[in-house]
């Protein structure tokens, strides 16, 4: 994702906010999120299909900032390019007291974050070009709001330096055209000079002058132009002085001609930005909701890892017993097992039958154990979120979702446990590499051979027996050692199981796009308020 520090107009912002709709989610499926992507669509489809298309046709804001000595006429050549009389003039020196910002509406909502606004006082003008912003700089030296000192980032288009027929001369002025020449920049900003108040008659000598000037600062680039003097010093001079400059700036930077059916950009950027700061604050609810179900997850991991340490199996060897009984009769397949012989493949097969059953018996036997530790792990999820301090928007998508999970969770059966003692000793088994655990397992096959293990384990005296025929006393301790480790970590692997389909929920959300949405909003609302 681009950094949103480097986006400054509103077309900018609106692509930073675009990119970040895509970033955002709100993974509880609760009525909440359906409402929050709902929204989060709409907003994109908005920006995809009349926003965007609406910036773009009304092209990129264009600053024009007016330089020059005070009490030139810098404010009434801002007015006669506006098209309005909103910057005052008048005898007071200096009359332009701070920086002033003329523009259209839509002109002053396209500049989104131009660090000009906040330097200058903005003043619309419903009238003014479309795109364009005239920017007054007032007096650069008895006010000390240079431009060229005080922003030094303001990104200008073109630079206008006003002077007058009797102060064209002042050293301020080619001072002020040299520096601008000389900024620094990929494209230098178009340049021109506007000699006002020149007397009737008078300005081709002046302009020999000027061009003289021009040409020995090696300044040539720089475009002349002259305004006539005028009785009664108006606020705003008519078109055809100010059509040469006009025309001028118009050939650097044409002014669109604005769709018949285009939105009401200033509008359409409020609305966008509202729309935006309230998908920003439910994902924040989400990202809250998440982290508080993470925590939760890792609180009740520990505990499992805790209760695994400390569990026992319990009273579970009677019903092993039945049916042990059940594979021993006279002639039961598992009454007498000589290793030395593998027996006929009837026998052998009689043999894996019966050890499967005893398999069965085991998995009945320990599957209430798994199913209370896996429902304890459920129920104390829920608790965890239930009993603590949270924002009541948390809280309502963490119960709906704590009731979704819980089923979830509730689908898992004491099976599942029964699993991961399977896999946790063969694990287990396979590292052992004993040999009379070898050849237990080839005559037995490894899953009956488990079973068997498993059996003595749980406290099956019938099984124990067999077991300690077959391996010998020391070999019987250790394997049956080895199944009671493997039946601990099972119980903690069972609570990690229901735990898993909470965590699955608590994914890391993409903060990144959130901050950013939430960044863009209050820059796009800060853009498109009305500023006068």
């Amino acid at each position: 994702m681009r950094s949103p520090s480097a986006a400054r107009t509103s077309r900018e912002l609106v692509d930073a906010l675009r990119e970040a709709l895509d970033g955002v989610e709100f993974p509880f499926p609760a009525p909440a999120s359906l409402e929050a992507e709902s929204k989060r669509t709409g907003l994109a489809r908005e920006i995809d299909q009349n926003i965007a298309p609406a910036l773009r046709a009304a092209g990129q804001p264009v600053l024009i900032a007016l330089v020059g000595p005070t009490g030139v006429g810098k404010s009434v050549l801002a007015n006669s390019l506006i098209g309005a009389a909103r910057s005052a003039t008048g005898a007071l020196r200096p009359t332009t007291k701070r920086p002033l910002l003329l523009a259209h509406p839509d002109t002053i909502a396209l500049q989104g974050e131009h660090p000009v606004r906040a330097a200058a006082e903005v003043l619309t003008v419903p009238q003014a070009p479309p795109t364009w912003a005239i920017l007054d700089c007032g007096d650069p030296i008895a006010i000390g709001n240079d431009p060229l000192q005080a922003q030094p980032d303001v990104p200008v288009s073109a630079w206008v330096t006003v002077t007058s027929a009797l102060r064209y001369g002042d050293s301020l002025v080619w001072d002020l055209l040299q520096s601008l020449t000389g900024r620094p920049s990929p494209a230098p900003e178009p340049v021109a000079l506007v000699v006002g108040r020149a007397p009737e008659g008078a300005w081709p000598v002046i302009e020999e002058d000027v061009r003289d000037r021009l040409a020995r600062l090696d300044l040539g680039r720089v475009a002349v132009f002259a305004l006539p003097e005028v009785a009664g010093r108006p606020q705003i001079l008519q078109d055809g002085p100010v059509a040469p400059l006009r025309r001028w700036l118009e050939g650097h930077f044409p002014v669109p001609e604005p769709p018949a059916d285009a939105p009401d950009l200033r509008a359409a950027l409020a609305q966008l930005a509202a729309g935006a700061a309230e998908l920003a604050a439910a994902q924040a609810v989400h990202q809250a909701s998440v982290d508080l179900l993470r925590a939760a997850t890792e609180a009740r991991l520990a505990q499992a890892a805790e209760a695994a340490a400390d569990f026992t199996p319990g009273p579970v060897g009677q019903a092993l017993a039945e049916a042990w009984l059940d594979q021993i009769g006279p002639d039961g397949p598992l009454a007498s097992i000589d290793l030395a012989q593998d027996g006929d493949e009837d026998q052998r097969r009689r043999r894996t039958k019966a050890l499967a059953a005893i398999g069965r018996a085991v998995s009945d036997a320990v599957a209430p154990a798994f199913r209370a530790v896996m429902a304890d792990a459920r129920t104390g999820m829920v608790a965890l979120w239930q009993g603590a301090d949270v924002p009541d928007g948390s809280r309502a998508l963490l119960e709906q979702q704590g009731l979704a999970d819980a089923a979830l969770a509730d689908d898992l059966t004491g099976s599942a446990g029964y699993g991961l003692w399977v896999e946790g000793l063969a694990a287990r088994l396979r590292k052992r590499d004993h040999p009379a655990t070898r050849a237990a397992a080839a005559a037995l096959g490894r899953a009956g051979f488990a079973s068997l293990i498993q059996a003595a384990a749980l406290g099956a005296e019938g099984p124990a027996g067999l077991l300690g025929q077959l391996l010998g006393g020391d070999q019987t301790a250790a394997v049956q050692a080895d199944a009671l480790e493997a039946l601990r970590e099972a119980r903690a692997g069972a609570v990690r199981l229901v735990l898993a389909v909470f965590a699955d929920t608590a994914a890391e959300v993409d903060r990144t796009a959130s901050d950013t949405l939430a960044w863009a909003a209050d820059r796009l609302a800060h853009a498109a308020k009305k500023v006068d």
